[in-house]
């Protein structure tokens, strides 16, 4: 995605901005103001996708009577060229990237696109609508910015669905969208060896009330009117304000470009972990695992099972302070380092792991998750150092069986039978670890808790049918047995708002909040059931 050298290192821990002097407004436009400003409407076959999640190494699974044959999801999309648009599109299967699209434009065409590629480093999805004949917008053609400069943040509101007609057959049910406006501010950014023309990202400050959902694209905008970026991600900063990481217009053309081109996804390196900057995690929090009061880095606050960072030896709540030849600075560095290595190629890690400094090896791979999966849908469980530790024996046994088997190896009979007694004897011992780690009120490496739930985001739709009208939350898909959310009474199918009065926007802010939150006698959760609102609790001891 980015040339090496190219880093933008981003500060999130700055003195906070008195709202008083952060304007909002809602302006209320309609999009015929702003042709360029699109809904696009995506519908996925559920039952393909959860099997692509589960040979992805995830477990989860569909909700019966809960989710139809199809997942039907709302967003929002930019022209970045004429008839193409740039989109982030939910769940999308690369293995089979042909979900059925349909945009509706400002003055309210609707339109069948044609999906043309996926960018996996960023999530963002080109799309070919022939017939659109809508000019992109004004494009800043150099992005200078400075510390505290006030920008324009377009996001769609979406409203009641209304009916339109796509052909003689009938009509599909659509959103109206309307077109707010807000404001927000350039927070300081720290960079490196690049002019302002070429950062990677930039993050702006802005009022929470602006829509978080990170599958719904919001566009910036400088004071001359020029768009200058797309939203990638969002993150909670305080009870008021949150802040937005977005993606310079100038890398989203050139991305776009590479997809119309190459008339395919592009694939980039992928190590299948999700962490957290150092500078972003709480301080109080940090004796607790053992890692510096200061400096740079990024924390492992999860990992994909079977992905080169899982085979690499790479554990939850390790701090990664060197990738290659490079110091990690952040999560938005190391992010970019990664993307810039080749497919199969190997890369040394550094990471200290309850105070010691250790060395890793790791091979890069493309990236095989779908968009925008949050690291919350992984079970809770699967993070227990002895379950990885356990996984990673099992993979290696069963690796040595299958060389056996395809190379012929000349290995004596009993041999083999030890292996396969070996291999019993491991998945008995991974099984056993599982239950326990599942039960365990605490895990075992960090303190921290583990509701023991597999989740994800709500579209508009799934807010709308659900009943939960804000609008945000996180849909629980499975539940371990013996869990905390168990033992809490948390059924598939809650949507969980809040947690101990904390709001919840999405599946990885739960994610979040349960990793932050400290040991306590009981644990409070919000959820909506039946369309209606219920407290629940679970208790510690």
């Amino acid at each position: 995605m980015l040339k090496k050298g190219l880093i933008a290192a981003l500060i999130f821990c700055l003195p906070a901005v008195a709202m008083a002097q952060l304007p909002r407004r809602s302006l209320g436009q309609t999009r015929a103001s702003k042709p360029w400003f699109l809904s696009v409407k995506h519908r996925i076959n559920a039952e393909q996708l959860f099997d692509y999640y589960r040979r992805s190494g995830l477990r989860v699974a569909p909700l019966e009577g809960y989710l139809p044959p199809v997942i039907t999801n709302i967003t929002s999309g930019i022209v970045i060229e004429r008839n193409y648009v740039l989109a982030r599109l939910v769940n999308i299967n690369p293995e089979n990237p042909s979900p059925d699209i349909t945009i509706e434009t400002g003055n309210g065409r609707s339109l069948k696109a044609e999906f043309i590629g996926l960018d996996d480093s960023t999530g963002f999805s080109v799309l070919h609508v022939p017939d659109l004949n809508i000019d992109p917008p004004k494009f800043a053609q150099q992005i200078t910015l400075s510390d505290g400069e006030l920008l324009h943040i377009l996001s769609p509101s979406f409203a009641q669905e209304r009916q339109i007609k796509v052909s003689q057959r009938g009509s599909i049910a659509f959103p109206t969208i309307r077109l707010n406006e807000s404001r927000g501010r350039v927070l300081q950014a720290q960079r490196t060896g690049a002019s302002q023309t070429k950062r990677d990202t930039f993050v702006i400050k802005a009022p929470v009330g602006v829509s978080r959902n990170p599958a719904v694209s919001k566009v910036i905008q400088n004071e001359r009117g020029e768009v200058i970026g797309v939203t990638m991600d969002s993150i909670k900063a305080d009870a008021r304000t949150v802040n937005y990481i977005v993606y310079p217009i100038n890398k989203a053309q050139s991305t776009a470009r590479q997809i119309i081109e190459l008339r395919k996804n592009t694939s980039r390196g992928w190590l299948g972990a999700t962490g957290m900057s150092l500078s972003e995690f709480p301080v109080e929090e940090r004796a607790l695992l053992n890692l510096p009061n200061s400096g740079e880095g990024v924390i492992v606050t999860s990992i994909i099972p079977s992905s080169p960072a899982d085979l690499a030896g790479l554990q939850k709540n390790d701090l990664l302070v060197r990738f290659g030849e490079s110091e990690v600075k952040g999560l938005t560095h190391l992010r970019e380092m990664i993307s810039s290595i080749p497919v199969g190629q190997n890369v040394e890690l550094e990471v200290i792991r309850q105070g010691q400094l250790r060395k890793l090896s790791a091979v890069v791979d493309r990236n095989r998750m779908p968009t925008i999966l949050s690291s919350a849908e992984m079970e809770g469980a699967a993070g227990s150092p002895k379950v990885l530790e356990l996984q990673r024996l099992l993979r290696v046994l069963r690796n040595q069986l299958e060389l056996v088997h395809h190379k012929n190896a000349q290995l004596q009979e009993e041999t083999v039978q030890a292996l396969q007694a070996k291999i019993l004897e491991t998945e008995a011992s991974l099984a056993a670890a599982f239950q326990q780690a599942s039960r365990a009120r605490l895990e075992s490496s960090s303190g921290y808790l583990t509701l023991g739930i597999s989740v994800r985001g709500l579209t508009p739709q799934l807010a709308h049918y659900f009943g939960v009208p804000e609008g945000r939350g996180a849909l629980v898909v499975s539940i371990n047995r013996n869990s905390l959310a168990e033992r809490a009474g948390i059924r598939a199918g809650d949507i969980i708002v809040a947690i101990n009065d904390r709001t919840i926007m999405d599946g990885t802010e739960l994610e979040q909040l349960s990793l932050l939150i400290k040991p306590a006698d009981t644990i409070k959760l919000t959820v909506y059931r039946d369309k209606k609102q219920q407290a629940l609790e679970a208790k510690l001891k």
